[in-house]
């Protein structure tokens, strides 16, 4: 058994579980990891990154297959999270008191009938949106081929971000953390916190270059009505 993180116990047991399960089935950890986070487990794919950064590292997974996988698990868990919403949406809506099944439901529902495909696309690529985002499209019914597209390709551009980054931390990790910290909580930390700002400023841009693009497409337009 590796030891990944020394303080954080089930954290390495987990992540061993999955090193173990990629190692004799390949890719099927992290495409489990995945799919487990889709469904609306936080975290799970985290562990299935970490074993997958590993055995990527060592040569024993192809990065291109290990991403597509990836992408093909996130899929299998919004659908399953979108036919929930689909067929027991409405059923869960009229058992709660105000009929309303998370707060901000509203303003999800009009976001989403606004952007359509384009909303499931970019929540894909942000954490806490891309576990929670199936769910209400079902309840909206949109429709199943745009969804399953835009949910892959979402979910393909996240894991793209997601094996590369690990990779590179990984890599970071293994030449200048572990030789000066070791194996320990602190080393946690400052992988969670690397993770952190790539996130942060990944979705602070995103959202600049979001705006800037309504900005020109509206000044198109309206010097295409003049």
């Amino acid at each position: 058994m590796k030891v990944f993180f020394t303080n954080i116990e089930w954290l390495n047991d987990i992540t061993n579980f999955f090193l173990t399960l990629g190692e004799s089935h390949k890719y099927l950890n992290f495409f489990l990891g995945m799919s487990l986070e889709s469904l609306g487990i936080p975290f799970a794919s985290m562990p299935a990154t970490v074993a997958t950064s590993v055995l990527l590292t060592e040569g024993k997974f192809n990065i291109f297959l290990a991403i597509f996988i990836g992408a093909l698990g996130n899929t299998l868990g919004s659908t399953i999270q979108y036919a929930l919403g689909r067929f027991f949406g409405e059923t869960i809506r009229k058992k709660k008191k105000n009929h309303t099944v998370f707060k901000g439901e509203e303003a999800l529902n009009r976001y989403m009938k606004k952007y359509g495909s384009r909303a499931i696309i970019f929540a894909q690529l942000i954490g806490f949106t891309r576990v929670f985002i199936s769910f209400p499209a079902g309840m909206l019914k949109m429709n199943f081929k745009k969804f399953i597209l835009s949910t892959f390709f979402g979910g393909l551009l996240f894991t793209t971000w997601y094996v590369l980054t690990s990779f590179v931390i990984r890599d970071f990790y293994d030449k200048f953390v572990y030789p000066y910290f070791g194996l320990s909580f602190a080393t946690a930390v400052v992988m969670f916190g690397l993770i952190f700002i790539a996130t942060h400023f990944g979705i602070k841009y995103g959202k600049k270059a979001h705006i800037e693009i309504k900005k020109r497409v509206k000044e198109n337009g309206q010097n295409n009505g003049t």
